[in-house]
């Protein structure tokens, strides 16, 4: 005879059918325990954890961007899709806080501003050299308002001279 044995699960009392020979969980409790086990096993050797990961990544440095490349190459359109649907689920939300971040960063900008007037051909040099730091950090090396060196970007922008 191999009927059904049930059991009662030594966690949450639940009686399950018995799947394993030493079964004493259900399912959840056996998923909720595992987690369990890896947090605890997490905290107690984080330090241990994250070097692991960081000589990985040193690693596997080139092997990691080529996969985040491929990656977004891959799921490009569906980012861009999600980005406009969130765009326009929260357009006054998006505007408002956009608006509020540049009004501080003007502000903040004006402070320590110390240039005003025509942009030199050095200055213009030095925003192209540094074009992945963000408007408000080249306003403060420049010594320019946030307003200003965003128009200038865009200036730069519309002559060819920067990236799109």
């Amino acid at each position: 005879m191999s009927g059904r044995v049930l059991i009662e699960c030594a966690r949450c009392g639940e009686m399950v059918e018995r799947t394993g020979k030493h079964q004493k969980y259900c399912a959840e409790c056996r998923q909720e325990k595992g987690r369990e086990y890896r947090r605890e096993h997490y905290e107690c050797n984080r330090e241990k954890e994250l070097e692991c990961k960081r000589e990985y990544r040193e690693r596997n440095r080139e092997k990691i961007i080529e996969y985040q490349r491929e990656y977004y190459e891959r799921n490009r359109e569906k980012r861009l899709e999600y980005a406009r649907e969130y765009y326009e689920r929260n357009r006054e939300y998006v505007n408002a806080t956009t608006l509020a971040r540049r009004a501080e960063a003007q502000e903040a900008t004006r402070k320590q501003a110390t240039i005003f007037g025509a942009w030199s051909a050095a200055e213009d040099a030095w925003l192209l050299t540094n074009w992945g730091l963000g408007v408000t950090e080249q306003a403060f090396a420049l010594g320019r308002t946030y307003g200003s060196a965003l128009s200038r970007r865009q200036y730069l922008r519309k002559k060819g001279l920067a990236p799109a």
